[in-house]
């Protein structure tokens, strides 16, 4: 019983970026740290932030 309640809690998510135009944020439904260090591009996010001062991104 708890193998089940543990697969059910960890199902893998994914979001088709597919519908969503080439934009300078992530759209309402996402909270990214820092907003201005994301985009959509070509279908895909990208974090546009490499510098090794600012290293932690994240989205969620």
């Amino acid at each position: 019983m708890i193998e089940l309640l543990l697969a059910l809690a960890f199902q893998p998510f994914q979001f088709n970026w597919d519908s969503t135009p080439n934009q300078v944020w992530t759209g309402e439904a996402w909270h990214a740290n820092r907003l201005q260090d994301w985009q959509v591009n070509n279908h895909r996010v990208e974090c546009l932030e490499v510098g090794e001062k600012l290293p932690v991104r994240t989205m969620h």
